[in-house]
């Protein structure tokens, strides 16, 4: 037997996948937003059902946000296209990290809004 023969079929593999890099960056920039409220009430939970000092608090909001950076980095690498050249990569850099700025934002405030929505009802 081949090589060929042992390897995964073709709609198995990534690089067949019909979803194009747009519609894959999409999905993981509402993924990656949806997740900020998530961490944030996993957080409140966490605070409200142990008792544990500040400073494991500390601890766990960093590493949530480091988990944030770490998922950030994946879709970066994963969805966002090489270039020829580090100028042109150095743009999409930035504007990954001006989207996720601003998603990050909006998602912050719709969960603190969800918080407050849940609390006055």
């Amino acid at each position: 037997m081949t090589a060929n023969e042992h390897s995964a079929p073709k709609s198995m593999l990534y690089e067949g996948h019909p979803m194009k890099t747009a519609g894959r960056l999409a999905l993981g920039v509402l993924a990656w937003a949806a997740s900020i409220p998530l961490t944030g009430f996993l957080g409140i939970w966490l605070y409200q059902s142990v008792l544990f000092p500040p400073e494991l608090a500390i601890f766990f909001v960093r590493l949530f946000a480091g988990m944030l950076i770490l998922a950030a980095a994946l879709i970066y690498w994963r969805c966002v296209p090489s270039a020829p050249d580090w100028g042109r990569r150095m743009i999409y850099l930035v504007g990954f990290a001006l989207l996720l700025t601003g998603v990050g934002y909006l998602a912050t405030y719709a969960g603190v809004a969800l918080v407050v929505l849940l609390l006055w009802s």
